[in-house]
């Protein structure tokens, strides 16, 4: 680190000569006094005092941190008032007490009576001097570093001078640093008792416009020395303090000072530039929780309806006979029972279906072609169907053997001749089909097609949805209603029931391909499945 105290005096080991050969300067810029300094309000604290120092009533009071130029202010003030005023500096020994004060005034005011006090003295010193003004010559005291001296004795100067006729008195002009104004308790006095002028640290513009005119004077390169990076250097370490900018200067212009590391702030989170992102995120998050919640809703009520809907396994019987009032067949088998000592049958009932619904499941043929596949059951001998009420009967729907049916002795021979004129079918099958069809009743009766009706209505279809539940294609066509000729239908996959949705009949694959383009975007995904209706 460079020490900047004396480097730039002009004696050997100075910064001086080394400026004066590297740069070819005649003195150096920074130490100049003259010309002076106008900018930064100067010129304008200079006008004051001189009209104050002529004129003026009210005692001066300069005031500006250490170094910012009071004294060279007080100085241009007597260089350029000298021949009209009559200035007359306090120094330091005569500002250490009362006594030192009247003694170094007594030296320009020989008719002071020292014997009489101090606050007598300075009374006599203010009327000697309201004489001299009569005289054309008014009298300006300088008190410069003012905040060195005692409290007492500035405000025992400064109450001789209110106590004087201001107009003509000699006028006391103070000049120290911030803390002058407290010491002096000027804010007990009335306001029309003091004028304050405040001086200002240059800022960056105002710093080349006072190196500026010494760098010419000097005889140097003000581009050079007052280059951009420079100037920042200088004005950075002084803040624009002129005892400062005579130390540091010389120091740059040499490259020997040393840069300012820079400050590191420590950076804060920026949470006014995160509030609209964590804003953006928590409404994000309510938006996922909301369509959660709508998702499980949905689904919830997809498994209900299923569940509806799933009916458990019920047996089913066939009872081959003629009709019989139930309180005659209930009579009626318990007689035969016991008197040819046979199992009393039983018939098994479905508790889900009516009674007549029952009866119409399975037709006369039908029964026909059951009874002839069974077997040796109703052609054995006579006697075995006179003998008893009772054979085995058909299980539909559970493998388990269930107890016989009754079977009249009339019947016998119709059902034979029936049975050998008609092929038969698988009896589960044929009895399966039709329960099945029966059972099942669509929930939207005007969007529901058979399965065969579809099949040979012929053409071509846009098939949408397929799957296992029928909410499934509820749920699209509640969801579209606004695309007509939407149905569905219910066919079998894989030993279940499978639902689809279809859209239109058209006469050919192209007319349905072009109407499938029309259909909405989240009804048909990727390429539309254009079918045949009867490949259904």
């Amino acid at each position: 680190m460079v020490n900047d105290d004396n480097l730039n005096s002009q004696e050997a080991g100075g910064l001086f000569p080394r400026l004066q050969e590297r740069f070819g300067l005649r003195a150096d810029p920074s130490a100049m006094e003259a010309p002076f300094f106008t900018g930064a309000q100067r010129q304008s604290a200079l006008e004051s005092l001189r009209q104050m120092s002529s004129f003026g009533d009210m005692a001066v009071l300069v005031s500006a941190p250490s170094g910012l130029g009071k004294t060279r202010l007080l100085a241009e003030l007597v260089r350029s008032e000298s021949s009209r005023l009559e200035f007359h500096r306090l120094g330091s020994a005569a500002l250490g007490s009362p006594q030192a004060l009247v003694r170094d005034l007594s030296i320009v005011a020989r008719c002071l009576d020292l014997e009489a006090g101090p606050k007598a003295a300075l009374s006599q010193f203010f009327k000697w001097s309201e004489q001299r003004a009569g005289k054309g010559q008014r009298m300006v005291l300088l008190i410069d570093n003012a905040e060195q001296a005692p409290a007492e004795l500035l405000n025992l100067l400064f109450n001789g001078f209110l106590g004087a006729n201001r107009s003509l008195a000699a006028l006391p002009v103070f000049a120290g640093t911030e803390a002058l104004p407290g010491m002096m308790e000027l804010a007990q006095q009335a306001s029309g008792t003091v004028h304050q002028i405040t001086l200002a640290p240059l800022n960056r513009d105002e710093l080349a416009e006072y190196l500026q005119p010494r760098v010419k004077l000097a005889g140097g390169n003000a581009g050079e020395l007052l280059s951009p990076d420079r100037l920042k250097q200088i004005y950075t370490r002084s803040l624009g303090n002129f005892c400062a900018i005579q130390r540091i200067t010389p120091t740059v212009w040499l490259d020997m000072a040393v840069r300012a590391a820079p400050t590191r702030h420590r950076s804060k989170m920026p949470w006014r530039t995160l509030g609209w992102p964590l804003l953006a995120l928590v409404l994000l998050a309510a938006s996922w929780w909301f369509v959660s919640r709508q998702y499980d809703t949905v689904m919830s009520e997809e498994d209900t309806s299923a569940q509806t809907q799933t009916l458990e396994p019920v047996r089913k019987s066939i009872t081959v006979g003629p009709e019989v009032a139930p309180e005659q067949g209930a009579a009626a088998q318990p007689t035969s029972s016991m008197a040819l000592g046979a199992p009393e049958p039983v018939v098994a009932t479905d508790d889900l279906e009516p009674k007549l619904e029952r009866e119409s499941v399975i037709q006369p043929e039908t029964m026909a072609q059951s009874i002839s596949r069974s077997g040796n059951q109703l052609t054995t001998s006579e006697g075995s169907i006179t003998g008893g009420d009772t054979t085995r009967k058909q299980v539909i729907d559970n493998p388990e053997p269930e107890p016989a049916t009754v079977v009249e002795p009339e019947l016998e021979l119709e059902l034979e001749m029936v049975s050998k004129a008609q092929p038969v079918p698988s009896p589960r099958t044929a009895v399966e089909a039709v329960p099945a069809q029966v059972a099942f009743t669509p929930a939207k009766l005007d969007r529901f097609v058979p399965l065969l009706q579809r099949r040979s209505s012929g053409g071509w279809t846009i098939q949408l949805v397929a799957g296992n539940l029928e909410q499934t294609a509820l749920n699209i066509l509640r969801r579209y209603p606004q695309v007509d000729a939407m149905v569905y239908t219910r066919g079998e996959r894989n030993g279940k029931q499978w639902f689809m949705v279809f859209q239109g009949i058209y006469p050919s694959k192209d007319a349905a391909q072009q109407a499938a383009q029309t259909l909405p975007a989240g009804l048909v995904s990727g390429k539309p499945w254009v079918r045949e209706n009867r490949s259904l």
